[in-house]
């Protein structure tokens, strides 16, 4: 609780924080197969986006591109609680800049991903 209002007070000041939505490439399932590997990778994966449910935030991601394996990369933004149409503003903003995802993501090859 003491975090989460420490949270709301940093938006007084500030409008949206953009942070990357996952701090790595996701890992194909024969990395996390073995043993506490799953769990290990799970955490390291959510590590970004768990803040917003802690701190009681509003959050949304866009895609901005793909990484050196060719997978999807998010810009996560945050905002305050209760913020969400301003939040989806920007996040439409943040796309009318970038582009539409499918010109900067192209089309998934669903038949090679298997």
């Amino acid at each position: 609780a003491e975090l989460a209002a420490a949270a709301k007070d940093a938006f007084v000041d500030v409008g949206v924080i953009a942070s990357p939505t996952v701090p790595l490439s996701a890992p194909n399932i024969e990395a996390v197969a073995q043993g506490d590997a799953y769990a290990a990778a799970n955490i390291r994966m959510l590590r970004n986006t768990c803040i917003a449910n802690l701190l009681g935030l509003c959050a949304l991601t866009v895609p901005v591109g793909l990484d050196a394996l060719g997978l999807p990369v998010g810009l996560q933004l945050f905002a305050k609680a209760g913020d969400e149409s301003r939040l989806i503003e920007i996040g439409l903003a943040v796309e009318s800049i970038l582009g539409a995802p499918a010109a900067r993501l192209g089309e998934p090859d669903l038949i090679s991903a298997h």
